[in-house]
Formats: C-alpha cells, structure tokens, sequence
C-alpha cells in the first residue's frame, strides 16, 4: 500500500526536508523506533536537529507525525482488505489494545468511528495538525 500519494497532500510535502521525513515515514509504514536513529536515517545529526526541522516544517513531533501514519495506514488497510483493527495489529505483532489507544489518542474518536470516516478523513485531520505543529495536550499519551 503505497502512502505516499496521500502524503503528497501535505503543506510539508513541498519542501525537501518535509517531503524526506513523509517518504521515510511511509516507507517505514509510522514506525520510527527511536527518534536519534530516525534523525540519522533522514540524515540528521540528532533528534534535536530533528525537532528542530519539524517545527521548522510546521509538522507535529515525530512520533505524533508517525502515530498519524500508522493510523492512516490501518484505514486504508480495513478498507481494502476488509480486516479489523485487531487482525492488523495481529498481523503487524503489535498489541491491538495499544493500537486502539494510539487510534483514541491522536484522533479523539474511537476506532470505528475513524475507521467509518475514511482515508480522506485521515489525512485532512493530519493537515489539520500540521498547522497546530501538533501541540495539542493529548499527544503526550502518544510518546509514553
């Protein structure tokens, strides 16, 4: 499943910097591991670097950015493949309970909801948060 025409969306897709961490991001499907290792994969000295960037950018932190991927890629896959959120984090060998949480967390709706809503929905929601630079309280649930 290829994101990156969705990302493409983004204000952030317009500059390289930007356009980098998405494509790095899709590719690694909102998985980041942790944040110096993924400064250095984007080819940055530090995750403060990176920080730095993405406020820069006008993004969210990064793993708030690749909570929003992760998301974005389960919808589409529950469309396409008509398979609910725990049978893809079954699938993926993660917890669905920490699944629905990240969904519950980023989105403020529940899985079904977010689900029912679409790709389309996902993605506005991420622009939406790309303008905020992703300050909102609740994604410091996100990162624990």
């Amino acid at each position: 499943m290829d994101l990156e025409p969705l990302l493409s969306t983004l204000p952030a897709w317009r500059s390289p910097a930007g356009r980098l961490i998405l494509e790095t991001l899709a590719r690694h499907r909102g998985h980041i591991g942790r944040a110096a290792f993924f400064a250095r994969r984007v080819g940055l000295r530090s995750r403060h670097q990176l920080h730095r960037l993405l406020r820069r950018e006008g993004l969210p932190p990064i793993e708030v950015l690749g909570a929003w991927i992760r998301i974005l890629r389960w919808v589409i896959e529950a469309e396409t493949e008509h398979l609910s959120l725990c049978a893809i984090a079954t699938r993926s060998g993660l917890d669905p309970s920490a699944c629905n949480r990240t969904v519950r967390c980023a989105t403020g709706f529940p899985w079904k909801t977010v689900q029912r809503r679409g790709p389309a929905w996902v993605v506005l929601r991420i622009i939406d948060e790309c303008g905020n630079g992703g300050q909102m309280n609740r994604y410091n649930v996100l990162t624990s």
